[in-house]
């Protein structure tokens, strides 16, 4: 199977005239189908009860749905947004969507926590 990586963390890119570094990120084939995963392989995954630009998961969700965290020196461009959380950690957000694991997910490919009726959901290849 050939992963595709669209980002690389550290990489420079250059969105008019100024550097960002984007997280490193591929499509893998699951379960659930052509779905969004860290570098490593394991799934990410949005929240319905985020707001655009907001990630407000905490307590028990937070224990259950750890953030995608965005390092200090990462910076946004294009799709890619840094969002700070009011505990100020920084988490990155695709389209404006806050980003997750699930705490079952413990391998690579593993989708465990899709929910099509629910409220977590993978990002397909096209969203």
């Amino acid at each position: 199977m050939k992963k595709v990586i669209f980002a690389l963390t550290g990489a420079a890119m250059f969105v008019a005239g100024s550097a960002w570094a984007a997280p490193q990120v591929q499509y893998i084939q699951t379960e659930a189908g052509n779905v969004m995963a860290d570098a490593k392989g394991m799934v990410l995954y949005t929240w319905d009860r985020d707001t655009a630009g907001q990630s407000t998961c905490t307590g028990t969700c937070l224990t259950n749905w750890p953030l995608f965290k965005a390092a200090a020196t990462d910076t946004a461009g294009g799709d890619w947004t840094i969002l700070t959380r009011a505990d100020n950690e920084k988490v990155w957000a695709y389209k404006r969507k806050a980003l997750y694991y699930y705490v079952q997910d413990t391998e690579p490919k593993m989708s465990k926590g899709n929910q099509p009726t629910g409220t977590w959901h993978v990002l397909t290849q096209g969203m």
